[in-house]
């Protein structure tokens, strides 16, 4: 809870890699690698990240190690601002989804990110105002102090490319205020 509710990504870091060395069971260690590289990410370490993910290549088969590598590689799309990756991993989170049974818990990761796909189109042809309103989807989650700093970041991103600046700093500021050791929040800071 210290990431989704502190965005502390580092201690979370600490934490995730401690369980990763303890893990046992198959599922445990796809949650574990999954945790880490999402913690690593988050502290805006992506090259580690994608280190961590292939690695967890090597130990994690199966189509709910797949969907979670496809999460990550998601949100380091996200991350990288690579709107073409992320549009490559479409087709491929798309068939994983509707040909496995993966449960409910290991889907809602992927759900919650799923938005990326439309979002890239929309600021790919700059239809900003579709853009925000997909951002007020209930789709888009905004439970926890974490995925509120994500969509507050994600909404100034938006703001400032429509030309509305003011509302933009008033996102940035919740980021600033709430980001925790995240790179949304240091992206927030230099901007």
């Amino acid at each position: 809870m210290g990431l989704v509710n502190e965005c502390d990504a580092v201690k979370s870091y600490t934490i995730f890699c401690e369980l990763l060395v303890w893990s046992t069971r198959k599922r445990a260690m796809y949650q574990n690698f999954y945790n880490v590289a999402n913690a690593l990410l988050l502290a805006g370490y992506d090259k580690e990240s994608e280190a961590c993910i292939e690695l967890a290549q090597q130990y994690c088969v199966g189509p709910i190690a797949k969907l979670l590598e496809y999460v990550l590689r998601m949100d380091l799309c996200v991350y990288r601002d690579d709107l073409e990756g992320l549009k490559e991993l479409q087709s491929q989170v798309e068939a994983l989804t509707s040909a496995s049974k993966i449960p409910p818990v290991y889907l809602r990761s992927y759900e919650s990110r799923k938005f990326y796909f439309t979002g890239a189109d929309y600021w790919n042809e700059e239809k900003y105002d579709e853009l925000l309103q997909l951002l007020e989807s209930p789709s888009v989650l905004r439970r926890f102090i974490l995925s509120l700093v994500k969509y507050n970041y994600l909404k100034s991103k938006v703001l400032t490319a429509a030309g509305r600046e003011e509302e933009a700093v008033s996102c940035r500021d919740y980021v600033i205020a709430n980001g925790g050791t995240t790179w949304y929040r240091k992206r927030c800071m230099e901007a």
